[in-house]
């Protein structure tokens, strides 16, 4: 038998109106519930931010202080050990990677240019620039360098890229970071360093400071899978995708499966 609500209401039978008060019982129980911790945000890209992620402005047992981010101007951010700050691009919790791009970027200027940042394996509170499989590690990052030259380098070869062409009367030149500093052409000194990602090829022969420029803003990845595992277990692991049951393979020992690990809520 349906039930009429008064006031024009619409119909409401049993079956509903018990799904309805349902949805307010578990609506009250997560809110009255002192270790409920709801997703977060602060733009439309970055949404739902849990555990091991939390927002300055979330209760104080939601996810890890380590992995703390905060909104500035509705975006969200991450600051580096010694503060500098850089922009959440994506996290990306299936894969346990966060993607962060330097604040100073303006992806319509190219003109614009980055911190003066040096990656170093601390440089994130509980963040690695490798990530672990298959037994190898992953570089996830590759650090690029900013020379400044007085005049053209008569000795530029293919190592050098020229920013000149996008950004009219720079004297910058990006060569990678593992560049040998005795072959820096002469009146060339090191201006500022900044990380892209480990897949970008750079050179001046198949890339240009286009290409750099946007990889500079799209960001690089971080990864909180080595350390969440050896947190946990005190050994450096990755996930076997080639076993059905994702089995972890450690250096010194195996595991169960990653499921039943995240069933369990420990990572």
């Amino acid at each position: 038998m349906a039930y009429y609500l008064v006031d024009n209401y619409s119909i409401m039978t049993p079956f509903f109106l018990l799904l309805f008060l349902n949805n307010i019982t578990s609506s009250y129980a997560k809110s009255s519930n002192p270790h409920y911790c709801p997703p977060s945000s602060c733009d439309n890209y970055i949404i739902n931010i849990t555990s091991p992620f939390r927002l300055n402005t979330d209760p104080k047992h939601c996810g890890y202080p380590e992995y703390e981010l905060s909104c500035d101007n509705n975006l969200t951010v991450i600051h580096s050990k010694n503060d500098v700050k850089f922009l959440v691009r994506s996290i990306n919790y299936g894969n346990y990677t966060i993607r962060i791009a330097d604040s100073k970027l303006d992806k319509n200027n190219y003109c614009s240019f980055p911190n003066n940042f040096l990656l170093r394996e601390n440089s994130f509170n509980g963040l690695s620039s490798y990530s672990y499989h298959s037994g190898e590690d992953v570089k996830l990052r590759k650090q690029i360098v900013f020379l400044k030259c007085e005049n053209p380098p008569i000795e530029v070869n293919n190592n050098y890229i020229d920013t000149a062409s996008y950004c009219n009367g720079s004297n910058y030149y990006v060569v990678d970071g593992g560049f040998n500093v005795s072959d820096m052409a002469i009146g060339c000194e090191t201006e500022l360093s900044s990380c892209i990602s480990n897949q970008v090829v750079v050179n001046g022969t198949n890339t240009s400071y286009f290409d750099i420029h946007n990889h500079l803003t799209y960001g690089f990845e971080l990864s909180w899978l080595k350390i969440q595992f050896y947190n946990v277990f005190g050994d450096y692991c990755s996930i076997d995708y080639s076993d059905e049951m994702r089995s972890l393979r450690c250096r010194h020992r195996s595991f169960r499966s990653i499921d039943d690990i995240r069933n369990n809520s420990i990572l």
